[in-house]
């Protein structure tokens, strides 16, 4: 079956790199099989409670590290990491309490934690294999880093929707290849009436046909200008 992938980070530490990497991953996976943020979470709902059953729901999760992700502070000068109340604290406690693939992702060469720096609950997340993932070589990094997650989770982690992996060809289905197949269809039509057009044009000058040449041209010039206000119509 197809599982989810949960992205955990730190908003003040690394959201542009964090979004950049769902997106990516929303690409090969589907957007369903993505959980990035407490956005996802509906209204109304207990924070921690539905937190805790997103990670449950997944099967693999990527932390997010940053160079702030150690150091970050709340509002009254304390450390987040370790909080109970911490998101990510939350997050990374629970996948690493259900012994899930917990993969740190390293950005921009920012130094994997030591167990000495981390809180009790989360000392395990130093033992876990880490990934780098460089801003300057994003698209490639990223790839490798679903090549690896593919190996690592092998059919927990599938493509559900018709996409193939990163980097391979996409398969030909879906809506977009009908669009597709009329843009095409579209442009040959267009080339067959130019190409028809040329034709009589030049016969018409080796004939010497040409006042039947003008009134070609007016009437092809004529039966444009009706699709004019059809096009403008269409734009309100």
């Amino acid at each position: 079956m197809a599982g989810k992938i949960f992205i955990n980070y730190r908003r003040a530490d690394s959201i542009a790199v964090a979004g950049r990497l769902r997106d990516r991953l929303a690409e090969i996976f589907g957007r369903d099989k993505i959980f990035m943020d407490v956005e996802d979470i509906p209204i109304g709902c207990d924070f921690v409670d539905d937190l805790e059953k997103q990670v449950a729901a997944c099967d693999a999760m990527l932390s997010i590290v940053g160079p702030n992700w150690l150091s970050a502070k709340d509002a009254a000068g304390q450390p987040r990491l370790g909080n109970p109340g911490d998101y990510v604290t939350i997050e990374v406690k629970t996948a690493l309490a259900r012994k899930i693939p917990v993969i740190p992702v390293l950005v921009d060469g920012t130094a994997m934690p030591t167990a000495e720096q981390l809180p009790d609950s989360l000392k395990l997340f130093a033992r876990r294999n880490a990934f780098l993932l460089r801003n300057t070589n994003f698209g490639g990094d990223a790839e490798a880093l679903v090549k690896k997650m593919r190996e690592a989770l092998g059919d927990k982690v599938l493509v559900s929707d018709g996409r193939e992996a990163l980097g391979d060809k996409v398969r030909e289905t879906g809506p977009w290849r009908v669009e597709a197949l009329k843009k095409h269809v579209i442009s040959t039509l267009i080339g067959l009436v130019i190409g028809l057009l040329a034709s009589v044009w030049l016969e018409l000058l080796t004939l010497g046909g040409i006042s039947l040449l003008l009134l070609v041209f007016v009437a092809v010039a004529n039966a444009g200008a009706l699709f004019i206000p059809l096009r403008a119509e269409k734009r309100r």
